[in-house]
């Protein structure tokens, strides 16, 4: 298949079109193989355009030089091709119908979840709200018996107040019209007119009513500026 020089490139040129018609009709399991056949061949092309680069090869000998590495380069591909075809196949489709069986698998469990969940936060959210009613109800209920509570205790206080002092002062004016705070009236009325009308009292009134006190005292008033 290689063993000339006219010959050799004809299956390098034709390997980019007509190279992929066996692997047309793959298996979607079988594309990760198809991908590295593809590249296999790409690294084939490449060893076979290697001679015609290569400056160091004479006009006079070219299938001297040309044959070693066409032999060389069949001998990779070759054992490339046969170790893909050796790996194991296992292709998208296997990890597909995993991943479908642990989803299966795993699908009822968090429906559950997902239920609980939405039952435990309805549950919440309506305790919440009943709660929040509630507790605005009794503290508007606690809030107007309290106002009603105080003004009625300021009310009766005042009440009390008024009733007291009215009480109050009718016993004080029942003892003060009673007989005998009338007789002590008169008897301490007597005896302050006999204090002031006698001998002790023209002498108490004296004392207290002399106008010497203001001499004397703008007598001392001139002494303690002078010495002052």
């Amino acid at each position: 298949m290689l063993g000339s020089g006219d010959r050799g490139p004809r299956p390098v040129a034709s390997s980019s079109s007509p190279g992929r018609a066996p692997f047309r009709h793959i298996r979607p399991s079988q594309q990760g193989l198809h991908i590295k056949l593809t590249s296999s061949l790409s690294t084939f092309r490449l060893l076979h355009q290697i001679p015609k680069t290569h400056t160091n090869i004479t006009p006079s000998s070219p299938s001297s030089v040309n044959g070693p590495i066409r032999n060389s380069a069949t001998t990779i591909t070759c054992s490339t091709v046969m170790t893909l075809l050796a790996a194991p196949r296992t292709g998208p489709g296997v990890s597909l119908s995993r991943q479908t069986d642990v989803i299966s698998t795993l699908s009822p469990i968090v429906q559950s979840a997902l239920q609980f969940q939405q039952l435990i936060g309805s549950a919440a959210f309506h305790l919440f709200v009943r709660t929040y009613f509630a507790a605005t109800l009794v503290a508007t209920t606690s809030l107007w018996a309290t106002k009603g509570i105080v003004w009625r205790t300021i009310f009766a206080t005042r009440l009390l107040a008024a009733r007291t002092l009215d009480v109050t002062r009718r016993l004080v004016w029942a003892l003060w019209d009673s007989k005998r705070c009338r007789r002590l009236r008169k008897r301490i009325e007597f005896e302050l007119f006999v204090l002031i009308l006698g001998p002790g009292g023209n002498a108490l009134f004296l004392m207290l009513f002399w106008p010497g006190w203001l001499m004397l005292a703008f007598l001392a008033w001139g002494l303690w500026q002078f010495t002052g």
